[in-house]
């Protein structure tokens, strides 16, 4: 995760939201879709670190009119085509 080639990185933060959990409480820590949080996060062609979720642009064509108006307004992806 750290060090000095360009394909290093620094501490990602869904490691930082999920390690201080596991670590310091991991009988009390529970998955959020488990108890209906679900967050939308796609990352690494996954949405909530689950499923596969591939095509993110034809997604966002379709999608972000309804769920996301604002970012939609601003897209230049859906606004140009």
């Amino acid at each position: 995760m750290v060090g000095d080639s360009k394909f290093s990185r620094f501490f990602d933060d869904q490691i930082a939201v999920t390690m201080p959990a596991a670590a310091l409480a991991p009988n009390t820590s529970w998955d959020m879709r488990s108890h209906g949080i679900n967050l939308g996060v796609l990352h690494s062609y996954k949405l909530d670190g689950q499923e596969q979720f591939g095509g993110l642009l034809k997604y966002w064509k379709s999608h972000s009119a309804t769920e996301f108006p604002e970012g939609h307004a601003n897209c230049k992806v859906t606004q140009h085509g």
